[in-house]
């Protein structure tokens, strides 16, 4: 799960509880019965579709609130896809669609014929873009150049002691694989985080020891 724009989680499709959230539109109380029908229309169709080998999981949200209440709760929420139902959707028999991957205001008209169908392709697309995303949030944030214990101490020391800032950034960089050597991390409240599946190969200096090495490794506080 990773964090929106707006603050909200964005849960990847294959991991949500809830992968469709519909949400119905009930303008006056008279409506209710009909818009709920057609809500449970809908659900039936996109629940009859899998994906990744399994059931889509569909919410229908009839709690007694506002639709622009509801709607903002799930975009918090991170569900991957958010269907508004109501009479003018009756009538077109279409559906209003918006993907967390995009804009929370950002909708789509989807008629009930598109939608039969292709919904896992659908949520296939989110999630390849929350991965996208994903990694080149990761290494628009791995700092490469740093190659001493001072570069390290440096750009890991806060900018306000006080009141020290969350740091969100890594350092890549090589290590000459010495458990011993890990304790000098400790006063800056660093850790090895991992060692990479895929290694360079290549040979450097130890940032913690200046000894050789060719281990690359990434170095991170932990919250």
């Amino acid at each position: 799960m990773c964090h929106g724009d707006d603050d909200g989680l964005r849960v990847p499709p294959r991991v949500a509880p809830k992968q469709v959230v519909i949400i119905p539109i009930v303008p006056k109380p008279e409506l209710e019965e009909e818009v709920l029908a057609y809500a449970e229309k809908v659900k039936l169709q996109i629940a009859s579709q899998k994906y990744y080998g399994e059931r889509i999981t569909v919410h229908v949200d009839k709690r007694d609130r506002r639709g622009g209440e509801k709607n903002w709760e799930w975009i918090k929420k991170g569900i991957p896809v958010r269907i508004e139902v109501g009479p003018r959707d009756i009538e077109s028999g279409s559906v209003m669609l918006s993907r967390r991957d995009r804009g929370h205001k950002e909708k789509e008209k989807v008629t009930l014929d598109q939608l039969e169908g292709m919904m896992s392709d659908l949520l296939g697309e989110i999630q390849n873009n929350y991965f996208e995303q994903a990694k080149a949030f990761r290494e628009m944030h791995i700092q490469r150049d740093i190659v001493t214990l001072e570069g390290l101490r440096e750009f890991f020391t806060p900018k306000n002691p006080d009141k020290p800032e969350i740091h969100g950034g890594f350092v890549l960089a090589k290590w000459c694989e010495d458990p011993e050597t890990e304790k000098i991390l400790d006063e800056m409240k660093l850790t090895i985080r991992c060692l990479p599946l895929s290694q360079s190969g290549t040979k450097g200096k130890c940032i913690l020891t200046g000894k050789e090495a060719t281990k690359d490794v990434i170095i991170a506080k932990s919250y």
